[in-house]
């Protein structure tokens, strides 16, 4: 009597963790084929459309599919598919080569739309027109941002003291800005090699 039951219980849990690995397995497979995940989606999305506000005539280059992990420049996690990187240097200059320098307007990017990105290891935009000021970059979700290249752009005024807070940080260039002001590097393994500003 005992040992039937036993064997009966034990059956139901040889299924039970046959069902729950069958459901894991779906459900990864699902989550995957979407790719990356919604959150940076948006926030990828509301990037692209801050760029000329998405004008008609800009050269479109980003695919319309869902998965923003096959974009230009955006690499992610094979496992989560979380983005790890945004590289971009001179892709405004592409899309503006069509114009001549009296028309091409400059781009204020709102630096808080990175702040979805909380895998993020480098974020490389030089040479891209971006203008304004580096402050409503959050460095507090950043904290796994390794590379930060903003070089050859218009961004100005002082240079956020958050930046000396971005403790994963080894390459930081922001030469040929208009920015002023000295950074605290103290506690980051920021060395005097890789800084430019």
């Amino acid at each position: 009597m005992h040992s039937e039951m036993d064997q009966n219980c034990q059956n139901v849990r040889y299924w039970k963790y046959v069902l729950w690995f069958s459901f894991a397995a779906i459900t990864r497979k699902c989550y995957l084929s979407l790719g990356c995940q919604s959150e940076e989606y948006e926030a990828l999305l509301e990037f692209r459309s801050s760029i000329f506000n998405y004008s008609s005539t800009y050269p479109d280059l980003w695919g319309e599919e869902r998965d923003c992990c096959n974009w230009e420049g955006v690499r992610c996690e094979n496992t989560t598919m979380r983005v790890t990187e945004l590289i971009l240097p001179g892709f405004m200059q592409q899309a503006t080569e069509y114009y001549s320098m009296a028309s091409i307007k400059y781009w204020h990017l709102n630096f808080s739309v990175f702040s979805s990105f909380s895998k993020l290891t480098k974020l490389e935009l030089p040479a891209n027109y971006i203008a304004g000021s580096l402050h409503s970059l959050d460095t507090r979700r950043l904290e796994k941002l390794e590379t930060l290249k903003l070089s050859s752009n218009q961004l100005e005024g002082n240079i956020p003291s958050s930046l000396g807070e971005l403790s994963a940080i080894r390459v930081l260039d922001l030469s040929i800005n208009n920015l002023r002001g000295t950074l605290n590097l103290q506690g980051n393994s920021l060395s005097s090699a890789t800084l430019k500003y």
